[in-house]
């Protein structure tokens, strides 16, 4: 940690960085660019007891490590965008068949109505039909008599 040797010497002492002071350092280099050490030391509370040397050296050394991890960030990305895509198309795939399980059903409905109709429909001709033969066989009976 940091000493009171290290405050009255001016110089800051070896010491290994932080994930903290590493993190701090990332975003000091997103937010001031890669350069600005001095401009990192200054507004980043977390190093201002490192010097633009140990920030400018520690930054190099994390550089690798950053590239690799934007690398994975964007193979990261491009899977989440495959993903983001299947899923779409799984939404749309169950909407789809949502609806024509609903434009079946109600095909089916309108069918049954329909039977229904045609059910009462023959239901009066039969009706019809039965009064019919009831006439007819009083005819016939009739003729039959007249004949005798």
């Amino acid at each position: 940690g940091y000493t009171a040797s290290m405050a009255n010497s001016g110089t800051p002492g070896r010491r290994r960085w932080s994930s903290d002071e590493e993190e701090a350092l990332r975003k000091a280099v997103i937010k001031f660019g890669p350069g600005s050490w001095k401009m990192i030391k200054h507004h980043e509370p977390l190093l201002v007891n490192r010097s633009t040397v140990q920030i400018k050296d520690k930054y190099r050394l994390m550089k690798g490590d950053w590239q690799l991890d934007k690398e994975n960030i964007e193979d990261r990305t491009e899977k989440c965008k495959e993903i983001a895509i299947a899923i779409t198309k799984e939404k749309q795939r169950k909407q789809l068949q949502e609806a024509e399980e609903k434009w079946k059903r109600e095909d089916i409905a309108q069918m049954e109505e329909e039977l229904k109709k045609l059910r009462q429909q023959n239901g009066n001709e039969q009706l019809a039909l039965n009064g019919l033969e009831t006439v007819l066989a009083k005819h016939r009976k009739q003729l039959e008599m007249q004949k005798c």
